[in-house]
């Protein structure tokens, strides 16, 4: 099971606890569930609780709607479409609160979901007032959209001739205050595009929409109209008439969520700035390990060792002790050439003088053995690219390869590179495979190197084993 992350703090201004709405975020791929602090309020939940993933979100959703949302969230994944739903949710009090939500498919490069965004609050008063409203529907006829909507008529000189309850209230006024006046509830700044709206409704088809701003009791609120042109039945327009609702609510809703995606796409963009700096550290301290190594240590030992050769032919040494100089001497010189081996992985000098292509070619030769072929196939003309880039290449080839010949038995390993405007890079092997859910120890610690790798680059990695089905690691991120 993967565990939930937390969004960064909020700045003072962006914190959503306390004002009623919440966002989240579901990574499809890793099924990370994501949620601030007013999500957690909104359900009910200390600020230190955890959703660990999508099931878990499923769990906090009353059982009679459960069904409804999961093939909601599924149709979203499928089609791409954003994601608006209504469900209930059971409160420890043992009281039931109705959530709304809103979100956004984002999809990966390949079209496939990679993460769903959104927006939650609490309907249980719009529930309500809308269960009210159904119930009413039967003796009123028809009057409760009246009622809930704004309706009003005004002639061609901007003059209110009819106003329903609703627009009354809305505003704060009565009827005869209403009739007669003109449009000066507007804001300033929305009048310009109202006054365009509303002339463009005296021509064909003589319908249309506007979202304003307007001065009530309650401050500035956000209206949706429709509106139509109704002639004297001779075909002149007399007035105006339009239909409004009040979409205050969404559009600080959809406010938050821009806000929101803002804020996790700046997150996301430090934490790459944090992994390629952290990448660029490990390289240097690979480089500075290996010529150690080379010019140091592997220096010192061949010295040793032409010692030992030297007290090997000196006069008075018995046989026994020039046999056991031999030993020690083949010995220092396994160790130097271990060694050497070794400061070549750190610091592949290869890869700087002939590119991937070359650099690859060596690694695999030196994986292969008489129970394992490790072969490299690549595209036309692999071409050099940026350092940063061709190490990140270089090393997921070196750790996915090292990976598959230690752990997976395999009687074939191929990696396969091309390089375009995007870098593809695929690392397969016939081996024993292994449980993805259940990876621990050095082998998840190469995964989870190998994933960093791919995000500093602001690439992706996909992993696809099975035990008994081998191994795939497919790596791809841009060339550029």
């Amino acid at each position: 099971m993967t565990a939930a992350t937390r969004l960064p703090t909020s700045p003072p201004g962006l914190t959503t606890r306390g004002s009623g709405f919440g966002t989240w975020q579901w990574d499809v791929p890793t099924d990370v569930v994501t949620w601030d602090d007013g999500m957690l309020s909104l359900f009910g939940l200390p600020p230190d609780a955890r959703v660990p993933d999508y099931a878990g979100f499923l769990a906090l959703v009353l059982a009679e709607d459960r069904a409804t949302v999961d093939a909601d969230v599924r149709r979203c994944l499928m089609t791409g479409a954003d994601y608006e739903a209504t469900f209930r949710i059971g409160l420890t009090n043992g009281a039931t609160r109705v959530i709304m939500t809103r979100g956004a498919v984002y999809l990966d490069g390949d079209g496939r979901p990679a993460r769903v965004s959104g927006v939650c609050w609490d309907g249980t008063a719009q529930r309500r007032a809308d269960e009210a409203l159904r119930k009413s529907e039967a003796r009123y006829r028809g009057l409760v959209e009246s009622q809930q909507d704004l309706v009003f008529r005004f002639d061609l000189d901007e003059r209110v001739t009819f106003a329903n309850d609703a627009y009354c209230t809305t505003f704060g006024l009565a009827r005869d205050e209403v009739l007669g006046r003109g449009l000066t509830h507007l804001h300033p700044e929305d009048r310009a595009a109202t006054t365009a709206a509303i002339l463009s409704l005296l021509e064909p088809p003589h319908q249309g929409m506007v979202e304003n701003r307007v001065r009530t009791p309650r401050g500035w609120r956000r209206i949706s109209w429709s509106g139509c042109a109704i002639d004297d039945g001779h075909g002149t327009i007399v007035e105006i008439q339009c239909v409004g609702r009040d979409v205050t609510e969404r559009s600080i809703a959809e406010e938050s969520l821009r806000a929101s995606n803002d804020e996790l796409r700046a997150s996301e963009e430090r934490l790459r700035t944090l992994e390629q700096r952290a990448t660029a550290v490990r390289e240097d301290e690979r480089r500075r390990l290996g010529i150690d190594l080379h010019d140091g240590v592997c220096q010192d030992l061949v010295g040793v060792a032409l010692l030992v050769g030297a007290l090997q032919s000196q006069q008075g040494v018995s046989p026994e002790a020039r046999a056991q100089l031999s030993r020690i001497e083949r010995h220092l010189l396994g160790v130097g050439d271990h060694l050497r081996r070794l400061a070549h992985d750190l610091r592949p000098m290869l890869l700087h003088e002939l590119g991937l292509e070359g650099a690859i070619g060596s690694l695999v030769a030196g994986f292969s053995t008489g129970s394992t072929v490790v072969r490299a196939s690549f595209g036309t003309g692999v071409r050099r690219l940026s350092e940063a880039i061709e190490i990140g290449v270089y090393r997921v080839v070196q750790e996915a390869v090292g990976n598959a010949c230690r752990h997976g038995a395999p009687s074939e390993v191929v990696v396969t590179l091309d390089v375009d405007e995007q870098v593809r890079l695929e690392v397969r092997d016939d081996g024993v495979g292994f449980d993805l859910a259940a990876r621990n120890g050095m082998h998840a610690f190469g995964l989870v190197t190998m994933e960093e790798r791919a995000r500093a680059l602001s690439g992706r990695l996909e992993i696809a084993s099975a035990p008994g089905r081998g191994t795939s690691v497919r790596f791809a991120c841009p060339a550029s």
